[in-house]
């Protein structure tokens, strides 16, 4: 589906991305698209009693997640933004990685809307959701842009 220049262009975005690191983010193509990773450390948890990753985290992932869905989506040269993001939360997340599937509801030629589910033991169990809505600014609008 995705082929390896996306690919090389994704994780260029990760490793210029100090938050992505932090997240411990990563991808890997599979049969249904691109699987997103976070792996976990301690300064994840945001409630040590339980041992929960904080929710915040969660959601910083879910939306660089589909950040980097709509960039391996968009033309090369394309600016991508978070303009919106709705999450529900389903369960703990437990100490350890979380994984997560993207899916495109409508990606059109200024706007993408995708929707996020991480997961941790099974894929149908998510622990949370997101609708997230991204601005798409392509090479050509760039140009257009008053120079400040």
């Amino acid at each position: 589906m995705f082929d390896d220049q996306v690919l090389l262009r994704v994780e260029e975005r990760i490793k210029a991305s100090n938050m992505m690191q932090w997240l411990g983010l990563s991808v890997e193509p599979s049969d249904q698209g691109l699987i997103y990773h976070m792996g976990f450390c301690e300064e994840h948890i945001g409630n040590p009693v339980i041992r929960a990753i904080h929710g915040g985290v969660i959601s910083c992932f879910l939306e660089n997640a589909a950040l980097l869905e709509a960039l391996a989506q968009a033309p090369q040269g394309t600016e991508v933004n978070i303009i919106s993001t709705h999450i529900s939360y389903l369960a703990s997340a437990k100490a350890k990685d979380i994984e997560a599937r993207i899916a495109t509801a409508k990606f059109g030629r200024r706007m993408g809307f995708f929707e996020a589910s991480a997961f941790q033991d099974h894929q149908k169990k998510p622990i949370a959701r997101a609708a997230i809505g991204i601005r798409l600014k392509r090479p050509e609008e760039q140009s257009l842009s008053p120079q400040t």
